[in-house]
């Protein structure tokens, strides 16, 4: 899922709901250092769209292992702690981000 569909998704909810699935920070994936990996934490709609606004308005990210590399609206979305790999299992698909909403 890219980012600008995580965002729009998210807009949908109420932003006071606490989400136990949800997401803290963010920085680059171990995975691809050009996607984003949003911090596992127990937050609330709003602090998880504010990550997400955070990352786009910054523009950039260091990679996991050094580089610079652009974030925008169509930047790919994981959910893993930072410096972790979990393969397929760390992407943020539409379906994961509606289990997250629902738990």
């Amino acid at each position: 899922m890219n980012l600008k569909d995580v965002i729009a998704r998210l807009e949908q909810e109420d932003p006071d709901r606490l989400v136990e699935r949800g997401w803290d920070g963010w920085d680059s994936w171990r995975g691809r250092y050009s996607e984003l990996a949003f911090s596992p934490a127990s937050a609330t709609v709003a602090e998880m769209l504010a990550v997400c606004q955070d990352a786009l308005e910054a523009g950039t990210m260091t990679g996991y292992k050094g580089g610079e590399y652009p974030v925008h609206e169509y930047t790919e979305c994981n959910v893993a702690y930072e410096g972790t790999y979990g393969g397929r299992d760390d992407t943020l698909t539409s379906d994961g981000l509606e289990y997250r909403l629902t738990q």
